[in-house]
């Protein structure tokens, strides 16, 4: 059992703590001095920040002193992984995320040098793995093609991130990963819908049932994320108020299935205000809800949430992402020029169309559901754009 002692300063902030882990006793029934770590605390942390940082770090600890970690400097790398797979799952690594590794890990990495030795594993080998990545042939979805550099970094992102945990229990000197550098695809404009393809959009989900018609119109008011929409609840609308609350996901992995998730604080909650249109597109959708309800009986199975199965419960958040492939195809018969409904590019549109009408940065990120840093990057383009707009407006009422 660990215990935890806190050292605040002066004005009682938590600048360090001591994980102390009981050793157990001599032959005598002496008590045999305890395991000690010490961690530094870093400046300006929230209380569930350091709340976390405690729990990832003692649950380190743990592992490390009642020797779950081989210590060995013969361990196998895919002896090793499995620890540091339960590492991340005790630190709070979100399960679709796990779920993603493993996979990772299971179809190429572990395939690749899982039987090595960890301190075998060189930066050459690691090279070596990358390049073949980037084969003809390793690209399920296009076997002419190799996989992305995104998806590359993604794996040398996973396997430093194993071997810095290796350092860190003095399995190796130190990171083979480390000085290798992996670099990203080039960054690319945003995909965001022009207003002549929104149009489009719009008369096609018109054309649709209630629910699909509703998802789609509120992925165009308010550009948020997949889960955001299958994790809305009945709560989340206040018709009274004319507000519409998001603070929850339903998300999906093969491991685990659907699944449901509230925000963490580093994910603030929005309200965000609701038009008639939307209300009333809500309105008859939760009346349409109750028939299928009804239509069910006893088969339907009750949830929190509006956006639900055929038969009720969760709905997984791909569902969104076929009906739109299914919307777009239908469409494209008759218009070939038809845009590919894609749920994330309403976001980006979102955001975009926001900044370059003249909504700060702040404002935008609060709306769409991320954080100005990223909005800035994301969308520098259109900020350039909005700020050259600026810049004519103010020389035309200076100089004419």
């Amino acid at each position: 059992m660990a215990t935890i002692i806190k050292n605040k300063n002066k004005n009682g902030d938590v600048i360090s703590f001591r994980i102390k882990i009981y050793k157990g006793v001599d032959r005598n029934g002496k008590e045999l001095p305890p395991y000690l770590k010490t961690v530094k605390v870093p400046k300006g942390i929230s209380e569930r920040q350091l709340k976390k940082l405690i729990e990832k770090e003692t649950a380190s600890f743990e592992i490390e002193c009642k020797g779950l970690m081989i210590e060995s400097n013969n361990i196998r790398f895919d002896e090793f992984v499995d620890k540091a797979m339960e590492l991340k799952k005790l630190s709070g690594v979100e399960l679709s995320t796990l779920s993603r590794y493993q996979n990772m890990l299971d179809n190429r990495i572990l395939p690749a040098f899982g039987h090595w030795k960890v301190k075998d594993i060189t930066g050459n080998h690691l090279n070596k793995f990358y390049k073949s990545l980037s084969e003809a042939g390793t690209n399920k979805k296009q076997s002419d093609k190799g996989l992305s550099q995104k998806t590359v970094l993604e794996y040398h992102r996973l396997i430093s991130s194993i071997l810095e945990e290796a350092r860190r229990q003095h399995l190796i000197a130190f990171n083979p990963a480390k000085d290798i550098k992996v670099s990203s695809s080039v960054s690319k404009t945003p995909n965001y819908y022009q207003s002549d393809e929104i149009e489009k959009i719009k008369k096609a989900f018109q054309k649709e049932s209630i629910k699909w018609r509703t998802i789609g119109f509120l992925m165009l008011q308010y550009g948020g994320r997949r889960a955001e929409y299958t994790g809305l609840k009945y709560k989340s609308i206040d018709f009274k108020n004319h507000i519409l609350t998001i603070d929850s996901c339903v998300l999906y992995n093969s491991k685990d299935g659907v699944y449901e998730k509230d925000y963490t604080k580093a994910r603030k909650a929005r309200s965000l205000p609701m038009s008639k249109e939307i209300e009333d597109m809500l309105r008859l959708y939760l009346f349409w809800l109750d028939g299928e309800k009804a239509r069910y009986g006893d088969d339907w199975i009750e949830t929190d949430y509006i956006f639900t199965g055929e038969k009720g419960g969760l709905m997984n958040p791909d569902v969104i992402t076929r009906q739109f492939k299914r919307i777009t195809d239908k469409n494209r018969k008759t218009d070939p020029d038809f845009p590919h409904i894609n749920p994330h590019a309403f976001r980006h549109t979102v955001a975009s169309t926001l900044i370059s009408k003249g909504v700060d940065v702040v404002s935008a990120a609060a709306y769409i559901g991320d954080v100005p840093t990223t909005v800035s990057t994301r969308y520098a383009h259109t900020i350039t754009e909005a700020k050259l707009k600026a810049f004519q407006e103010m020389n035309t009422v200076i100089f004419g």
